[in-house]
């Protein structure tokens, strides 16, 4: 079984420049319908609805997962998952811990790598 898309998620983000913006968290999904994209409740703390995304340029700061999955041909996924807290706050902690213990069914984070806002 393969990997597919999901859905997009609209989360509020605070951009290390200061303004908020809405962005979109795009989710995976396996054949049998499981989440694969750790969702943690940080991220649920900030999903909004109906609000128009932000289209600049901007790249978020975001962790890629590394989750051992055996219906991939290399063994794994790696999940892109956005971190909407400004750096050296609490939340932004926090949000890094909960990604590091997240598990979903057959799906748990085995390690994460972590990258800073920039430019895409």
């Amino acid at each position: 079984m393969g990997t597919r898309r999901g859905k997009d998620l609209r989360i509020q983000y605070d951009s290390d420049a200061g303004p908020q913006r809405i962005i979109a968290q795009r989710t995976y999904r396996d054949g049998n319908d499981v989440v694969i994209t750790p969702i943690t409740s940080a991220l649920q703390a900030r999903l909004v609805t109906g609000v128009p995304l932000d289209r600049s340029r901007l790249k978020p700061r975001a962790a890629v997962c590394c989750i051992p999955n055996p219906d991939n041909l290399d063994g794994k996924s790696d999940m892109r998952v956005t971190i909407p807290y400004r750096p050296a706050t609490s939340d932004h902690s926090d949000h890094l811990r909960e990604l590091l213990a997240h598990s979903n069914g057959p799906y748990s984070v085995a390690a994460i790598q972590y990258f800073s806002e920039g430019l895409g």
